[in-house]
């Protein structure tokens, strides 16, 4: 249990900061879309744990809602690691923004003459 909860907290923070890294001014429409996609799963999977499982519910058929499940979270895995780099997107829309901005950096003889 202990081992579940700790991936799911690294998975989710992962994701959520993974849009923001992609398109800082987008980033509430790609969670939305995201959220969409993930409420839509949460209401087709009943219904598809339902027809697998609707005649007997043998061991063997919640077997096979298992492996689905599995092979659902397998293939999201993989396109995530394959095609998530983390960059900032060329359709952000930020490169005047990401061009302009200037490195800030600490001149501590100011600081000190100042005070």
């Amino acid at each position: 249990m202990f081992l579940f909860v700790f991936c799911s907290s690294i998975s989710f923070s992962v994701v959520l900061v993974n849009q923001l890294d992609l398109a800082p001014l987008h980033a509430g429409k790609i969670m939305g879309l995201s959220k969409f996609v993930g409420i839509v799963a949460a209401v087709v999977a009943p219904q598809v744990v339902g027809a697998f499982t609707y005649h007997s519910s043998t061991r063997s058929e919640w077997q096979t809602v298992f492996f689905l499940a599995a092979g659902i979270q397998a293939v999201g895995a993989i396109v995530f690691v394959v095609f998530d780099f983390g960059n900032l997107q060329s359709w952000a829309g930020m490169t005047d923004a990401v061009t302009n901005v200037q490195p800030h950096s600490v001149d501590t003889d100011n600081q000190q003459s100042e005070a």
